[in-house]
């Protein structure tokens, strides 16, 4: 039996040395410049205004992935209301550890917590701002988005339809695990949200306690929805 605990402590030891020496040769050869050009990438795509605080490499909240940590971070719109979009405590970027170390910078999750979301739509049901620029035939630089996850934790989100507010929700946690391109979206998304108000024809209606775990698809033709959704209390 003591065999047994020594080789565990002595593998545990092990694995926690290799990963403390991985973190450190990442932080030292790739830090400043994985950051400097994640930074230029993303503002070559954004349509948007970002302000930031504080920059740093993230490993221990986000592992087994790296990411660059954007601290008080706000995104504001380019147009001539300027409204604020986003405001967060904190916004990870998530990368490939692997992939980092053979040079390909390629943003795979997002994590956002401690926010406040603003999404404006038209009459329509289309986003009222632009968030990112259309890539034209003569844009060469290499795509930096390949996102696969995101993460959001202790978020108001807030709905907008024609500059009125009709949805607010205070998010607890949701998660979505899939594919988001360009021209569709798929994967799972689960939302646990504590409270959520909606404006009806002018009559405040709330939901507690919402949770929602569905498979989601997206794409020019069709949405479709398929899972539970289960309401522990509503005022309906």
């Amino acid at each position: 039996m003591r065999k047994v605990i020594k080789y565990f402590a002595i593998s545990t030891g092990s694995i926690i040395i290799l990963l403390t020496a991985a973190i450190a040769i990442l932080y030292y050869f790739y830090a400043d410049q994985l950051i400097r050009y994640t930074v230029a990438q993303v503002n070559k795509k954004l349509a948007v205004k970002v302000d930031v605080q504080q920059v740093n490499l993230e490993f221990v909240k986000n592992f087994p992935h790296v990411a660059i940590a954007l601290n008080h971070a706000s995104v504001i719109s380019n147009d001539s209301r300027h409204d604020t979009l986003l405001t967060a405590g904190h916004i990870y970027l998530q990368f490939n550890i692997l992939k980092i170390i053979k040079k390909k910078y390629i943003i795979e999750g997002i994590g956002i917590s401690n926010a406040r979301v603003q999404i404006d739509l038209d009459s329509s049901g289309n986003f009222a701002h632009t968030l990112l620029i259309k890539k034209d035939n003569s844009d060469t630089s290499s795509e930096i988005f390949d996102i696969r996850r995101i993460v959001i934790k202790k978020t108001e989100l807030y709905i907008r339809i024609q500059q009125k507010e009709k949805i607010s929700a205070q998010i607890h946690q949701l998660r979505f695990n899939g594919e988001i391109k360009p021209e569709f979206l798929k994967g799972q998304l689960v939302v646990n949200s504590e409270k959520i108000k909606m404006d009806f024809n002018s009559e405040n209606k709330y939901i507690k306690n919402l949770k929602i775990t569905t498979d989601l698809y997206r794409d020019s033709l069709k949405s479709n929805l398929s899972g539970k959704f289960q309401i522990n209390h509503e005022n309906f």
